[in-house]
């Protein structure tokens, strides 16, 4: 979609239209593969001897290093909250915010109990660019461009609903109780994204944060899936 379609965009269904991106764009389809073999083990099918062995190497991978990309405080969301005074969108991040406090400690839970990863061949590399990535969550999420922020914070909270389906199964893999989740839903996000949208530059704006948080979210987990695919390469 080109930036003038993007700027024609009505506002009275961009929410809509950035939850069907994160669902088309985000996470989703590059996690399911995980979620598929994860929930595999739980329902008690049989699993190749190198699945069995895989197994708790993805589980510490997963808790680990989205421990490390979204488990320190400030985060996205914070980030945004320094940058946006409009009241409509106050009541969200304030749920937004203190929602994300709980699944930082979810996460913790997760990665202590999940224990070390395993080192590989190329485990500096991807240290680095994983935590590089925290540096492009930021810029997004406190961007002085009207509309960037929200868009980015907006994104990344419906991005997590599908992250946290993942989280789950790694929680039951573990026999960690999963904690409910207190995040704004889908809708509340949608209808807030759609009040914030007052004019065509800052329909652009909150797409562009979107869509930069979805590319960075893809990026992480495609790293993670690459470390999978060298396990099994080796």
């Amino acid at each position: 979609m080109s930036n003038s379609q993007l700027g024609a965009q009505k506002t009275d269904n961009l929410g809509a239209a950035i939850a069907q991106r994160t669902n088309v764009d985000g996470s989703v389809h590059i996690i399911a593969p995980f979620v598929k073999s994860l929930s595999s083990s739980i329902n008690g099918l049989n699993l190749r001897d190198e699945a069995r062995k895989e197994k708790p190497m993805v589980v510490a991978d997963i808790a680990h290093y989205l421990c490390v990309a979204h488990g320190k405080h400030p985060g996205i969301i914070e980030h945004a909250m320094s940058k946006i005074v409009e009241d409509c969108s106050r009541e969200w991040l304030v749920k937004a915010a203190d929602g994300f406090t709980r699944e930082r400690i979810y996460l913790t839970e997760l990665t202590v109990a999940a224990g070390p990863i395993t080192r590989i061949v190329g485990q500096d590399e991807t240290d680095m660019l994983i935590v590089n990535q925290s540096k492009h969550y930021k810029m997004l999420a406190s961007s002085d461009r009207k509309g960037c922020s929200i868009g980015a914070a907006a994104a990344f909270i419906m991005d997590w609903h599908h992250i946290r389906q993942l989280m789950d199964i790694v929680a039951l893999q573990l026999n960690i109780s999963i904690p409910s989740s207190t995040l704004p839903s889908v809708h509340e996000t949608e209808k807030m994204i759609s009040e914030y949208a007052t004019s065509e530059n800052i329909t652009r704006a909150i797409n562009f944060g979107a869509d930069q948080i979805l590319s960075q979210q893809r990026a992480f987990w495609n790293l993670i899936k690459a470390r999978a695919t060298s396990r099994n390469a080796a």
